[in-house]
C-alpha cells in the first residue's frame, strides 16, 4: 500500500477522531508521522484550514484553548496565530478578508476568545495591507464596525428597534478612529454597499459574532432607561452669586431642557448665554448638568456627548465633554458590574459601533483609576466589562438560550484566564460578578416593570438617599435668604404639603 494511500487513510481517521475530541485526532497524526513532533504550527494551521470534513465547532475549541493560543506555562506554539496567518490577505479589503476568514471555522461564543479571534484577524490584515488602517487598533475597530453593519443591514429583528444605517452615517460614525485621522471615505463606501448587497454569513448557519452583535445590540436598545437622578447643587456654586444662579432659573434651565431635547447645541449655548454655564465652555459644568438633571432627553445626552466635538477631536481641540462626562462618576470600592449599572442609568448608549466602542472605553478608563488592583490596565478593564455585557445577555436574554446553554460560574471564570494582563482575575471578584448578574438583571429603568420596577426605584432611592446631594443645605446665618429663592421654593413646598395631606389615608 502506497504511503499516500495511507496517509489518507491516517488523515480520515484523524480527522474522525478530531471532530469528537480535537487534541486526541493531532495526536493520531504526530504518532503516524503526518504531523511533526514537536507540534508545527503551521501544518496545524494548514490541517485545519484545507480539511472540509472536520467539524467547525470543533476547530474553533482547538484554536481557542489555552494550550493552542500559547498561553501555557512551557509556552507551547501559538497555533491560533498560525491559523491567522496562514491567510493571505493582501489586496482585499477588510470586509473581503473577513468574509473569507469567516468561512473556516465557528467564532468562539465567549466575548474573551471572540476578542482574540478577531484581534488576530485585524493584525494579520494590518500586517499584510497596511495603508488602509493607521494601527492594529483601528484595524480592529474598523472590523468590529463591518460586523455591526452587516447586522444592522440583514438582522430583521435589529432592524425593528432602529432604522437601518445609510452610507453617510456609516461613513461619520468612523471619522477620527484611523488612528487620529479619518479611514479612506471611498473605502468605506464600498465596505458599505458590499455589505448591503450581500450579508456576510457562514456557511450553513448564521452564529457566532454575527448573533452576538445582533444581542450586544438589543443590549444597547435596552439603554433607554429614563430613570432620574437626584438634583444636587455643586460646591463651587455655593457662593451667594451662584446660588442666585442656580435657584432663579425655573425658566431658564426649563427653557434650556426643552432646546436641549430638540437640539443639544442650542440648549447648551442658551445656559451659556444667561450665565448658567461658563464661557468658555467647563466640561465638567456640562456634565453635571446632563448627568443631574432629570428631565433631559436620554438619547439626546448620548448624541452630545458622542459627537466629535465633545469628544475633544475638533480642529481647535475643544473641551472633552465625553471625559468629563465619564469622570464625574465616583467607582471607588465598587466591582465593575455595580459600576456598569450606574454607568447605564444615565444615558442612551449608541448604537454605533464605534461610538459604543469609545464610551465603554471611557468607562473602562476611569472605573481602572478609581479602583486599580482589580485589573493590571485599561485594557483589561475593558476585555472585562465587555465580558459582563455578554454574562447578562448570556443569563437573561430568552433568544440567546434557545441557541446556547447558559454559562455556567466555571465558564466565565475559565474564558478570563490570562486576560487582565497576562495574569488572571481575581477568582473571587469574578464569582461575585457572576452571580449578581445571574441573580438580578441588568436592565435599563424603562425597562423594569411592576413590582421589579419598585423594588429597583427603592434601591435607586436608597443608594441616593446616601449620598452628598441629598444632604440638607443651610444658607450661613451671616446671609439673608434672598427673597427669589424664596419665591421659588414656596408654591412647589405647598403643593407637595397640599398632596401629601390628600392623598395619604394615614393622616388625620
Amino acid at each position: 500500500m502506497s504511503i499516500l494511500v495511507l496517509n489518507m487513510q491516517w488523515v480520515t481517521q484523524g480527522t474522525e477522531m478530531f471532530n469528537q475530541k480535537p487534541e486526541r485526532g493531532i495526536e493520531f497524526l504526530q504518532e503516524h508521522g503526518v504531523l511533526t513532533t514537536p507540534l508545527d504550527p503551521h501544518e496545524v494551521a494548514i490541517f485545519l484550514r484545507e480539511n472540509p470534513d472536520l467539524d467547525k465547532k470543533m476547530i474553533r475549541e482547538y484554536i481557542c484553548k489555552r494550550s493552542s493560543r500559547g498561553e501555557d506555562e512551557d509556552g507551547g506554539p501559538s497555533v491560533l496565530g498560525a491559523f491567522a496567518d496562514i491567510f493571505d490577505y493582501a489586496g482585499l479589503r477588510i470586509d473581503q478578508a473577513l468574509r473569507l476568514y469567516l468561512e473556516t471555522f465557528r467564532l468562539p461564543g465567549e466575548a474573551p476568545l471572540n476578542f482574540l479571534v478577531m484581534e488576530r484577524f485585524a493584525e494579520r490584515w494590518h500586517s499584510t495591507n497596511g495603508d488602509p488602517s493607521a494601527n492594529t487598533d483601528a484595524a480592529f475597530r474598523l472590523v468590529y464596525s463591518v460586523i455591526m453593519l452587516n447586522m444592522d443591514q440583514h438582522n430583521h429583528n435589529a432592524k425593528k428597534l432602529n432604522v437601518p444605517m445609510t452610507v453617510e452615517d456609516f461613513v461619520k460614525n468612523l471619522r477620527g478612529l484611523n488612528g487620529s485621522e479619518d479611514f479612506d471615505q471611498i473605502m468605506l463606501e464600498a465596505i458599505f454597499h458590499s455589505i448591503k448587497n450581500e450579508e456576510m454569513v457562514m456557511p450553513a448557519e448564521r452564529t457566532g459574532l454575527v448573533r452576538e452583535a445582533y444581542l450586544w445590540r438589543v443590549l444597547q436598545h435596552r439603554g433607554a432607561g429614563n430613570g432620574t437622578r437626584y438634583r444636587a447643587v455643586p460646591a463651587h456654586h455655593q457662593h451667594h452669586a451662584r446660588l442666585l444662579t442656580v435657584a432663579c432659573p425655573p425658566t431658564w434651565v426649563t427653557q434650556a431642557t426643552e432646546m436641549f431635547n430638540q437640539k443639544p447645541e442650542r440648549g447648551i449655548e442658551f445656559l451659556q448665554e444667561h450665565g448658567v454655564l461658563t464661557t468658555p465652555l467647563d466640561p465638567h459644568e456640562v456634565a453635571i448638568f446632563l448627568r443631574e438633571n432629570p428631565d433631559l432627553d436620554k438619547k439626546m445626552i448620548r448624541e452630545y456627548i458622542c459627537k466629535r466635538s465633545s469628544r475633544g477631536e475638533d480642529e481647535d481641540g475643544g473641551p472633552s465633554v465625553l471625559g468629563a462626562f465619564a469622570d464625574i462618576f465616583d467607582y471607588a470600592g465598587l466591582r465593575i458590574d455595580q459600576a456598569l449599572r450606574l454607568y447605564l442609568e444615565t444615558f442612551r448608549l449608541p448604537g454605533e459601533a464605534p461610538l459604543n466602542f469609545l464610551v465603554m472605553e471611557r468607562f473602562a478608563e476611569r472605573w481602572h483609576s478609581t479602583n486599580g488592583d482589580p485589573s493590571a490596565n485599561t485594557d483589561a478593564a475593558f476585555r472585562l466589562v465587555y465580558s459582563v455585557i455578554m454574562l447578562n445577555m448570556d443569563q437573561h436574554n430568552h433568544n440567546a438560550k434557545k441557541l446556547n446553554v447558559p454559562m455556567t460560574v466555571e465558564d466565565f471564570v475559565k474564558n478570563l484566564r490570562g486576560l487582565n494582563g497576562s495574569e488572571d482575575f481575581d477568582q473571587i471578584m469574578l464569582e461575585a460578578i457572576f452571580h449578581s448578574i445571574k441573580n438580578e438583571e441588568m436592565v435599563m429603568p424603562a425597562e423594569r416593570t411592576g413590582l421589579v420596577r419598585e423594588a429597583y426605584l427603592w434601591r435607586v432611592l436608597q443608594r441616593r438617599g446616601a449620598g452628598n446631594g441629598t444632604r440638607y443645605r443651610a444658607v450661613p446665618a451671616h446671609h439673608q435668604h434672598h427673597a427669589r429663592l424664596l419665591t421659588v421654593a414656596c408654591p412647589p413646598t405647598v403643593s407637595t404639603a397640599h398632596i401629601t395631606t390628600t392623598t395619604c389615608g394615614w393622616i388625620k
